[in-house]
């Protein structure tokens, strides 16, 4: 039973590399940090100043919870919206160009934190340290180096290594001559960057200081890199090929992208995920059922263990509705998730979630459309994919759940006139995805505008559908 969830566990750790959380509370947000015209003198002449400076340079890194400004979701087929508003909808659009990049246009803002990253680096002996105190600061810095790489990549593909040096604004133009490094090269040395971080960054920090980055973010970012490193894009496929085949440097002839694929590359992948998990300190999220039980059982399909054993040896005191959702609707305080690898405030995650939520009576905007092919990804309760359902919890689109009382999920009710296609999910669809027919709790919610516990629906005429925002036509949801 234990390896059956530390297959779990693997998976999940892998993907949580990087979880961005809603507050209003931000280490960031330094009131009385150095400007950059302040002299550099001045900042290295001891520990205070130097630890002032640093953490003025990641307030210019883009808020990673900000949608409007991230490409996200909008650019994949994961959700939809008529709204343009998205960044990711306008890179869909076609619409982002070299010459019309909108919010998209981190170029100069990441070469900056790297200009001012090798600032600290490369002058902090002037202060007199200890070694180890250096170092206390140097692993902040490198992070902070390599985050701005890590940016660069994802945004734009191979980035431009100007090595540790801090490049003065009045050099003659030759020197600012630069190619990128190949896609490979990028990689490798945002990955030893972190690797170097790493080293002497705790694995835990304190509570004030929630969101700086720990040994577990700079691993979790690496093992990110190298999967995508081995993946066919990047890695000789016919993807490869085809996108990247005539993208050669124009010093050496050779490929930004490779066009050989090298499997060891995913033996390197597997083993930056590995160390993570042999850490021991992630784990699956769980919250235990409560008194009143009124979590649905286990299936009987599932082996006796599962629904005999508590956890880790099964499961039989988890309660999977609550164990998810309150990873993100507040109840759990994030500092105590241990799925986190890496979790940082944002300023606009709040917002943003409005935006899913029905117009008028919860006070959202409603241009978050999940597509059916998305909400069909979502298993049975007991595992089984929706088109190989078993009799015991069948999937049809015929009728509705019926009776005469509301089905209780941990909380949450599913509601006799919904569409049996939506009855007899998994737990991490109801906490997930907003249907015809669905239950809105919305019990972490305080703002006076809104209304708890509420049902909607997405027909033409119902309290979240079209005519329900006539005079907003693009805070609309178009798939329901």
């Amino acid at each position: 039973m234990k390896n059956i969830i530390k297959k779990v566990i693997t998976l999940t750790l892998v993907s949580a590399a990087l979880t961005i959380w809603s507050s209003s509370c931000n280490f960031l947000n330094v009131d009385d940090y150095f400007a950059e015209s302040l002299k550099y003198d001045s900042i290295f002449t001891n520990r205070e100043n130097i630890e002032r400076y640093l953490w003025a340079i990641p307030t210019a890194f883009p808020d990673e919870g900000d949608y409007t400004r991230n490409i996200g979701s909008f650019a994949s087929d994961e959700v939809f919206s008529i709204n343009t508003r998205y960044l990711g909808t306008q890179f869909v659009l076609g619409n982002i160009s070299p010459t019309s990049l909108g919010a998209s246009n981190i170029w100069n803002n990441m070469y900056d934190i790297i200009r001012r990253a090798n600032t600290v680096i490369t002058n902090i002996h002037q202060a007199g340290m200890t070694q180890r105190a250096e170092n206390e600061i140097l692993c902040y810095a490198y992070f902070i180096r390599a985050y701005a790489y890590y940016n660069l990549l994802m945004w734009y593909g191979p980035v431009v290594i100007v090595g540790d040096t801090p490049m003065e604004t009045n050099l003659e133009i030759e020197d600012y001559d630069r190619q990128r490094a190949t896609f490979h090269e990028s990689v490798d040395y945002i990955c030893a960057e972190f690797e170097k971080a790493a080293l002497h960054l705790e694995y835990e920090v304190p509570l004030s200081f929630f969101g700086r980055p720990t040994k577990g973010a700079a691993w979790g970012l690496i093992a990110r890199l190298r999967l995508i490193q081995a993946s066919p894009l990047w890695n000789g496929g016919n993807a490869a090929r085809r996108t990247f085949g005539a993208w050669t440097r124009i010093t050496d002839n050779v490929h930004y992208v490779s066009q050989v694929e090298e499997k060891h590359r995913w033996a390197t992948a597997a083993m930056a995920s590995l160390r993570i998990i042999e850490t021991e300190r992630y784990d699956l999220h769980i919250i235990q059922r409560r008194r009143d039980d009124d979590a649905l059982p286990l299936p009987e399909s599932f082996p006796v263990e599962m629904r005999t054993l508590p956890w880790p040896d099964g499961a039989a005191n988890v309660d999977p509705y609550r164990s998810y959702a309150d990873m993100f609707n507040g109840e759990s305080l994030p500092s105590q998730i241990e799925e986190f690898l890496w979790a940082r405030p944002s300023g606009s995650l709040s917002s943003f979630t409005q935006h899913a939520f029905p117009v008028r009576i919860l006070g959202g905007q409603s241009t978050i459309s999940v597509p059916q092919k998305m909400v069909d990804q979502y298993r049975m309760v007991d595992g089984h994919d929706i088109n190989n359902s078993s009799l015991e919890y069948p999937y049809t689109t015929a009728g509705t759940v019926g009776g005469t009382a509301d089905k209780i999920i941990s909380g949450y009710r599913l509601r006799p006139n919904v569409s049996n296609m939506y009855n007899n999910r998994e737990a991490r669809f109801y906490a997930s995805i907003g249907f015809h027919g669905a239950w809105w709790p919305c019990l972490s919610s305080s703002g006076a505008e809104l209304q708890q516990n509420r049902q909607f629906f997405y027909f033409r005429d119902g309290n979240a559908g079209e005519e329900s925002s006539l005079d907003q036509p693009y805070n609309v949801n178009m798939t329901g």
